[in-house]
């Protein structure tokens, strides 16, 4: 079996996965492994507060310069939070897994064939002050708008859905954005 097929049969059941999470508490399965193995260090948390104030803050910067707001959607936010935990379990910060597992190549397996365009923002930060999620995320809304890749994907105007993942294990942060267009009705 070649080696995108063996990604793409990972990439499938995985968001089949994040799709069918009945037995975990948030509702949403552990990233995928493998992990380094010894003992457990500290519990990875989704922050879902910041993810909220995310969603609003990019969306009246959106409006703001005169592009239609997004809509959140659960399955991004699934995966978003997925590769969130995978980078701070694994201590990785990259758009690209280890294995060399691109942004497309995650989203699409929950899409398959509906994805028309694709952006991703991350993020990265370390002991942050956690007692002000509306500060946290602005903080990381600032960062993406003061770097050109990410503030390009933000002001996307053929994007149509938003996911969002923001994780807390110990004092490290990790926050992704997922933009997407589902309905294909903006391609160039």
């Amino acid at each position: 079996m070649g080696k995108t097929k063996a990604k793409i049969l990972l990439l499938t059941a995985l968001a089949l996965l994040l799709m069918v999470a009945p037995g975990s508490p948030q509702g949403w399965p552990p990233p995928p492994g493998p992990y380094p193995s010894g003992p457990a260090g500290p519990a990875v948390l989704p922050f879902q507060a910041v993810e909220a104030w995310i969603f609003q803050f990019t969306n009246e910067i959106r409006q703001s310069h005169g592009f239609a707001p997004l809509s959140r959607d659960e399955t991004l936010d699934a995966l978003a939070r997925a590769y969130c935990e995978d980078m701070l379990r694994r201590r990785f910060f990259s758009h690209s897994t280890p294995e060399g597992i691109a942004p497309k190549d995650r989203v699409i397996a929950a899409y398959p064939g509906t994805i028309y365009r694709l952006g991703e923002n991350i993020w990265k930060g370390f002991n942050q002050n956690l007692d002000d999620p509306p500060r946290l995320a602005r903080f990381i809304v600032d960062g993406w708008m003061a770097s050109p890749g990410h503030r390009d994907n933000i002001f996307g105007p053929y994007f149509t859905h938003m996911g969002l993942g923001v994780a807390v294990m110990g004092r490290d942060i990790r926050a992704v954005q997922i933009l997407v267009d589902l309905k294909g009705k903006n391609r160039p």
